[in-house]
């Protein structure tokens, strides 16, 4: 039953660095790769292949082959950065010798550099031992990375820096995809008489790589920290776009000069296999800012499309996280669908399942929660998963990390979503790619992709995305009761029938701005463009004031923000056509000046993308974002327009400096599981939904007005729904797991508290409950209700009113 219920895990990586190996024997090695596949066997045992993934050093020991076994190269034996990025103090204190960025330290004494022969036997034993524990052929993963961190590299930092650029590495620079490498004369194993002057780095890289993998039976390799993908790589500067402005007219040239690079690496090496991280931002601002050519390489050369960021371990950003995980799972080249997760960091001495995370599963559940739509409307979740890493900054292997982390896996697996959840994101993955490259619209797309993230990391539950190629294939793949999430740019041309065709039977958001919308959308809106309004600009909504409640803190959130052209498309420039085109639910306002940026129309609404920053912002990766005190936060317009069609969520807050808890809702089996995020858990939440509110199996919640609170939160909820209620009475509902007490039964959910309430039950598909209201007798007695599911948009579904007092349902 339990290979049954995993049988979509394809495949397990298990990354490893090279401290483990504390020297150079090969008992050491053996014993390393024994410990580390029985460690992972529960979770390996359900997967079809396992591959090992090697952070050896920084991926400068594969540009320095010369093909001699003895040669010997810097590994990564560092704790902090090994080519130090920050300048260091001229007379540095206790104090600053303690930064490891600035003064890294060996991770042992007396450890330097090692010959080639022992990563050849490292290779061999870890192939063989795996064999011999798993059962599977184990595959090898190389890795490079593009920065000074992980190794001490003289190839990248004194020989060829030339190949160094962009500015997000502390002024060391970070390798560039679209770099040439200057005349050598020193051997390299496959360029024996030295590099040629001029020869592109990918052109080397894969040549390189060609011998480095036969000599060393290497399988494919990552590429690390956004290699590949433009020219910055953990930040939105890029080819086209430096915080100040965007030169559209760069695009053709910088995707250009990017392909050179895919073309080169992969026809030095022919069939290499190449995995990758990413940028960490979505592909929209990949395209945006760098002109990344996307659709080449997903089409093309059917990359294995980048994981989910390690990022909302260290900044908490998880709308950044899963909106540019989405966007790069919109569409799926080669059918690979990876999820990563960060349990160790073999660098900077923190062990994020048991330090950042606090061994609290937030970024499993949550992540592993989002699915993507096929074109016969099946749901489709991550098949593969890979861990960073299994050793820590020690080099220790501590089995308590795979002990807790493996069983989370295992039922974030088990229950991935089946269906669509109830908002849906219509991803233009190659519009997006048409507007930047032909069109010169950067950014629109930046703008676009930006805000959904800050929707997210306001709490706005997405967990489900279908490309616009699949959409216009068959708009039937999303079911009439999700709210479909479409920005303004993909509204356009061939996906319009589509999306009107939707509006017939189900509700849009569609969100962005109005520079460039089609007429069309702006009459169904109701709305036309006036005057663009920029800069300081004071937001009305009484849903923002009624449903951010920080009267326990004392005060209030800010209600302005800074319209900046530069992230506006030129300005705010949305107004009602007429008095009652629209139902209008929150305005920015500048003096006498007004501008729309919430309206309802029938089905669809409308939001304006207003990214919630205040003054410029030109030193961070991003862009910085501002607490609820400096910068309303203008995510949450996106919860305005749900609320319009059913869906509400309140929230209470003790603190000032606080965050709105992150939700993703997913379906399984045709029940609801809410994933909630609350770093702050003092903060109170209140949820109403289409069928009223929800009940959350195994715990109490208090239904107010047809609102259920669930308070406290703790840092994970993560529950089940199977029934809502409505009612007009405050009352405790108790729902809770019994067991099955006899044969004819294999599961029961027991409900206490009604008042007068009407009750709708998502049973599990394919069971028809027994149904008892107000049972006793262990269950077997009570007034038994002659009712079976009936189907509704949302599934089958068991519908009671006006019920007092308890109803269990067996099944």
């Amino acid at each position: 039953m339990e290979s049954e219920n995993m049988k979509n895990l394809h495949r397990v990586t298990l990354e490893l660095s090279s401290k483990p190996f504390v020297d150079t024997s090969e008992a050491t090695a053996r014993g390393v790769a024994e410990h580390l596949f029985t460690q992972w066997m529960p979770l390996i045992r359900e997967a079809d292949a396992v591959a090992v993934m090697l952070w050896i050093s920084d991926g400068s020991e594969l540009l320095c082959w010369s093909g001699d076994l003895e040669q010997e190269f810097e590994w990564a034996y560092w704790i902090g950065c090994a080519m130090h990025i920050l300048p260091r103090p001229e007379h540095p204190t206790k104090r600053d010798l303690l930064n490891i960025h600035t003064y890294p330290k060996k991770y042992r004494e007396g450890v330097g550099p090692r010959p080639y022969s022992w990563l050849k036997m490292v290779i061999s034993i870890i192939k063989e031992v795996g064999r011999a524990i798993t059962g599977k052929d184990i595959s090898i993963i190389y890795t490079f990375d593009n920065g000074p961190e992980f190794a001490l590299s003289k190839f990248k930092y004194e020989t060829h820096t030339e190949i160094c650029g962009g500015s997000t590495v502390g002024g060391r620079g970070a390798v560039v995809c679209n770099s040439t490498l200057h005349a050598d004369t020193a051997k390299y194993a496959a360029f024996p008489q030295g590099i040629p002057e001029g020869i592109t780095l990918g052109s080397f890289m894969g040549a390189q790589f060609r011998e480095f993998s036969k000599t060393f039976d290497i399988d494919g390799i990552w590429l690390s920290n956004g290699m590949g993908f433009g020219r910055s790589p953990w930040g939105i500067i890029g080819f086209l776009f430096d915080k100040e402005k965007f030169s559209p007219e760069d695009a053709p040239k910088a995707a250009e000069t990017m392909l050179q690079f895919w073309h080169d690496i992969t026809t030095a090496c022919p069939g290499i296999r190449i995995e990758n991280r990413g940028s960490n931002f979505s592909a929209g601002v990949e395209m945006a800012s760098d002109g990344a050519p996307l659709a080449e390489l997903y089409d093309d050369y059917k990359i294995v499309p980048p994981v989910n960021s390690p990022w909302a371990a260290l900044n908490y950003n998880t709308g950044l996280e899963i909106a540019a995980w989405m966007s790069h799972i919109a569409v799926l080249p080669a059918d690979k669908f990876p999820f990563r997760f960060y349990t160790h960091d073999p660098w900077f001495l923190n062990s994020p399942w048991l330090d950042r995370y606090e061994r609290i599963p937030w970024d499993i559940y949550q992540p592993m929660a989002i699915s993507r739509l096929r074109a016969d409307g099946t749901t489709q979740t991550a098949e593969r998963v890979s861990f960073l890493t299994c050793d820590d900054t020690l080099g220790r292997l501590p089995d308590q990390v795979p002990q807790e982390v493996i069983p989370h896996i295992l039922q974030a697996w088990r229950t991935a979503a089946d269906a669509a959840g109830p908002f849906v994101w219509l991803y233009p993955f190659h519009e997006y790619n048409d507007l930047v490259r032909n069109h010169g619209r950067s950014d629109q797309v930046l703008r676009e992709d930006l805000f959904l993230g800050e929707s997210l990391q306001d709490g706005f539950p997405l967990n489900t995305v279908v490309s616009t190629d699949v959409f216009r294939e068959n708009p039937a793949t999303v079911p009439s009761t999700s709210i479909l999430v479409v920005p303004v740019a993909a509204y356009a041309g061939a996906n319009i029938p589509a999306i009107d065709s939707f509006l017939e039977r189900g509700n849009v958001i569609f969100y962005g701005g109005l520079a460039h919308a089609d007429p069309r959308l702006l009459e169904k809106l109701g709305l036309k463009q006036a005057e663009p309004v920029t800069g300081k600009v004071t937001i009305r909504s009484r849903h923002i004031q009624a449903n951010l409640d920080f009267e326990l803190a004392g005060d209030e959130c800010s209600d302005t923000v800074n319209a900046q052209p530069l992230y506006t498309e030129g300005g705010l420039c949305a107004v009602a056509a007429s008095d009652d085109s629209c139902d209008v639910f929150a305005t920015a306002v500048q003096g006498d000046t007004e501008r729309v940026v919430v309206a309802v129309r029938d089905s669809a609404a409308f939001v304006e993308a207003i990214l919630p920053v205040q003054e410029m912002d030109l030193g961070n990766r991003g862009l910085e974002r501002r607490n609820y005190q400096e910068a309303c936060p203008t995510g949450f317009l996106m919860q305005v327009a749900m609320a319009a069609f059913g869906w509400e969520f309140s929230f209470g807050f003790a603190r000032l400096d606080t965050t709105i808890p992150r939700t993703t809702i997913a379906r399984h089996d045709n029940a609801f599981l809410f994933n909630i995020f609350a770093r702050d858990t003092t903060v109170q939440m209140s949820m109403e939904t289409p069928w009223g509110a929800p009940v959350f199996t195994g715990m109490e919640s208090r239904i107010a007005t047809r609102t259920a609170t669930s308070t406290p939160l703790g840092r994970l909820f993560q529950h089940e729904c199977r029934l809502f209620v409505k009612s007009e009475d405050t009352e405790v509902v108790s729902a809770s797991i019994r067991l099955p007490g006899c044969p004819e039964y294999r599961d029961r959910r027991y409900y206490i508290g009604f008042i007068h309430a009407d009750i709708t039950f998502f049973p599990p598909l394919g069971v028809e409950p027994e149904v008892i209201v107000n049972p006793y007798d262990n269950f077997r007695k009570g007034d038994i209700l002659d009712v079976k599911p009936v189907d509704t948009p949302a599934g089958p579904a068991i519908q009671l009113h006006d019920i007092t007092g308890s109803v269990i349902f067996s099944w």
